[in-house]
């Protein structure tokens, strides 16, 4: 008779909204595929899945409804191996479950994967309520682990893997990089047609070949997977109703962009069902590369992640980011009918990073169009090289996860509240509008106002929450009936649908207080401006003003024209405009440059829109 390993998947949204639990689970449907398939230990083995909702949500008891039921099906397999898949956001929870198990089935091995186990030391005196953890992949480790249970043997000298002894303590094997081969890998998705819906993820490769501290994926190399058995698991999921694809791949362009016919191949596939969206990463120094625009068009393509993290070169050198410095540039040259398929990916608070450079790289992103921002939390991940040098690099963080860094030597904790505001207002807008028209009232909006960072840190600093905050920029983009919408769903996405399906008529744009006839063109000033050694990023109107986004030498400058009828302080005054900057300015010498160009341009170039 066969024994059975359970896997308990601990699932933190219904199946209904396509995101869980298959497609956040994936690690555990593919080891049942995978094991299934292996001849010492299919014989002796019956792999079964059961899914738990945690109740703590809806504020009752651990030990209700769904825990009963959970135990129930527990008891109904008679397991004599209950496994999960630990991550940050359920490791909480499964120890929990895992807990409850023990005591109530100790006769249960409970076994414990996933990226979470790392450092298994600490690991189990943090999480001691599972029999044997196993730290990596965990296609090997596990089938070794059952064939020595199915003969008896002790689990001792099986690399990666820590187990429990009679007596209670652990044993902790020794670690070695062993991997299954990628090849060797069943396409679990073809196991699982039902569960194939909403948004699908897959991954054509696994590990990375940076070594970005703060990432889990730099503890093991790049390896990558055939190209057929690859484009085999893509025909599945694009056969199948789910609605959007994400490649979760570190960077797809520069994996494929060398072997053009691989990228023809996956547009092929996803051109059979065109209903599919796609999104995918890749890091900001490809963005100029041709190949971006024709792999959007033929994807379907309606959002890409752009790795940026930091703008700040000190701080991108001390998370294992260097390379990233060079290609900040390569932002300010993208064409602006791409910008609206970027997201711009950023972290907070990273080490060395400071308020002020915070705000610096979201203003400079807004002044150069990139109105679509991705900036999440740091987290202080188990197992990850920044947690080694946590201590050095004077960062503090929650003990427990998610381990969010709440404070380093260059940001304090009310900094830290600032920044976490700026990210959860603009991050909820940088979902993608379900409708053209939307998209740009958005665009244009935020990129009217490129000191939005500081006005939503000063709001939330007067003690406005977060939810409201978002409310009240929602209602200065798409009027009043936004933002009733908006209070009614707190979602993004619900608001831009009902936006859409209701054709909802948003007032428009405040007029700007000076006719944009009496500025100059941007192609003349850059052309001006680079003559007398100043580069011209972006152009954006603030009112009556002309917001120039200048580099010198590489160091950022913020000059500005304004009509010269109009009140104002400045720097100087030509015939037409006066001149001035923003901020500080290292040499004096730049603003006499700028004032003489100005004055050339003049009486050379007539006025007409800026951007023209």
């Amino acid at each position: 008779m066969k024994r059975a390993v359970l896997f308990v998947i601990c699932a933190l949204e219904q199946d209904g909204t396509g995101h869980a639990p298959f497609f956040h689970n994936m690690a555990v449907y593919l080891l049942r595929s995978y094991l299934s398939r292996c001849s010492d230990v299919r014989d002796g083995w019956d792999f079964q899945i059961v899914e738990f909702m945690p109740p703590a949500s809806r504020g009752t008891s651990p030990m209700d409804r769904s825990c009963e039921a959970l135990f129930h099906a527990v008891q109904q397999h008679r397991p004599t191996v209950v496994a999960f898949s630990l991550y940050v956001w359920n490791v909480a929870a499964c120890h929990q479950l895992a807990m409850m198990i023990r005591q109530l089935m100790p006769e249960v091995t409970v076994v414990a994967g996933g990226p979470e186990v790392a450092e298994r030391e600490q690991f189990v005196e943090s999480f001691p309520g599972f029999d044997v953890v196993v730290e990596g992949d965990g296609e090997l480790p596990l089938r070794r682990i059952l064939v020595a249970m199915q003969s008896g043997r002790s689990l001792d000298g099986i690399p990666n893997v820590s187990y429990r002894r009679p007596d209670g303590s652990f044993a902790h094997n020794a670690a070695k990089p062993e991997f299954e081969n990628l090849d060797a890998l069943p396409n679990f998705y073809a196991d699982v047609p039902e569960r194939l819906r909403g948004q699908a993820f897959i991954l054509t490769t696994r590990g990375c070949c940076n070594h970005c501290t703060y990432c889990l994926w730099a503890r093991q190399g790049l390896r990558q997977r055939s190209d057929e058995k690859m484009l085999q698991e893509l025909e599945t999921i694009a056969a199948s109703p789910c609605e959007h694809i994400v490649f979760c791949d570190y960077d797809l362009l520069e994996l494929y962009v060398q072997r053009p016919e691989v990228l023809d191949a996956m547009s092929a596939i996803l051109a059979k069902n065109p209903k599919m969206t796609v999104e995918f990463f890749v890091n900001a120094g490809l963005l100029s590369h041709p190949a971006l625009r024709d792999l959007i068009r033929r994807m379907n393509v309606v959002r890409v992640n752009v790795g940026l993290q930091s703008g700040h070169p000190e701080t991108l050198r001390l998370v294992g980011r260097p390379w990233t410095i060079a290609s900040i540039g390569t932002l300010f040259q993208v064409p602006d009918d791409l910008k609206p398929y970027l997201v711009v990916e950023l972290i907070y608070p990273l080490p060395g990073e400071t308020l002020g450079t915070y705000f610096e790289t979201i203003e400079r992103l807004i002044g150069a169009g990139y109105f679509r921002l991705q900036i999440l939390p740091l987290m202080v991940l188990r197992g990850s090289a920044l947690r080694r040098s946590a201590h050095a690099l004077g960062l503090r963080y929650m003990q427990q996860p998610p381990y969010y860094c709440y404070e380093t030597r260059t940001v304090s904790r009310d900094d830290r509240m600032a920044m976490a505001a700026v990210a959860f207002v603009l991050s909820s807008l940088a979902e993608p509008p379900v409708h053209p028209s939307l998209q740009k009232k958005l665009q244009a909006w935020v990129c009217a106002h490129p000191d939005l960072p500081k006005t939503i840190a000063h709001r939330a600093g007067q003690g406005v929450d977060l939810d409201a905050l978002l409310g009240e920029v929602v209602e200065q983009i798409f009027g009043p009936a936004g933002r009733a919408t908006y209070a009614g769903t707190h979602k993004i996405y619900d608001l831009y649908q009902a936006l859409r399906e209701a054709d909802d008529q948003a007032p428009p744009l405040p007029a700007r207080s000076e006719s944009p006839a009496l500025l100059l063109s941007t192609a003349a000033l850059r052309d001006a401006l680079a003559r007398v050694g100043i580069d011209l990023l972006a152009v954006t109107l603030e009112g009556p003003r002309q917001l120039l986004r200048c580099s010198v030498a590489g160091q950022p400058v913020d000059l500005f024209l304004l009509p010269a009828h109009v009140d104002g302080p400045c720097y100087a005054t030509t015939e037409r405009f006066k001149v001035g900057y923003k901020g500080s300015l290292s040499d004096p010498r730049i603003m006499t440059r700028f004032v003489q160009c100005i004055a050339a341009l003049e009486h050379t170039q007539a006025a007409r829109p800026a951007g023209a």
